[in-house]
């Protein structure tokens, strides 16, 4: 059962180029894995938009940068370091997966024990009281909560989710200019 609560009362939200970015990074990740980076460069460099990419493989990590119509594009997936001017607390015990930014957006994703559920939710669930809560979201089965923010220039969202083996936490700084 999916929870829904939205709490601002007209508030819009903008997200910028991301979904056309995550798109393009999920694609870029399969085309990595499957095909070694020199194929997945060709491929992404022929979508409209996208200049000349850079895809380094280097002992699980793949790492990557390349220039859209919104700027220098970089990410590491399979392991990365926050970024140290990362606005959101994040709990020790994690292991970062990926570190994604793009024109004054970052995203980072974390993995963690599954046990850790519930803490990591309710820890975020007190780090967003008192703030401007966007949208709220709870799911049941699987287990998971999402929290978008209003900050001043843009937004933070922030999904827990209980992947069956881990609990994945996945944060979003997304600048309004971004």
């Amino acid at each position: 059962m999916l929870s829904v609560r939205s709490t601002a009362k007209g508030a819009s939200m903008r997200f910028g180029a991301s979904r056309p970015f995550l798109g393009l990074v999920a694609v870029m990740l399969v085309l990595a894995a499957c095909s070694g980076a020199e194929v997945a460069e060709k491929v992404i460099e022929s979508q409209e938009g996208v200049g000349d990419i850079e895809i380094e493989e280097n002992d699980g990590t793949v790492a990557l940068e390349f220039e859209d119509e919104e700027g220098t594009v970089s990410g590491v997936f399979g392991g990365g370091e926050i970024p140290a001017d990362f606005p959101v607390p994040v709990p020790d015990g994690g292991t970062v997966t990926a570190v994604l930014t793009q024109a004054g957006n970052t995203s980072v994703a974390l993995s963690y024990a599954q046990s850790e559920f519930e803490s990591l939710k309710s820890f975020y669930a007190d780090y967003v009281e008192g703030k401007t809560v966007l949208l709220e979201a709870a799911s049941a089965d699987p287990p998971a909560a999402t929290w978008i923010v209003e900050v001043e220039g843009g937004s933070i969202n922030i999904t827990v989710a209980d992947s069956g083996s881990t609990t994945e936490v996945v944060i979003a700084v997304v600048s309004d200019t971004g």
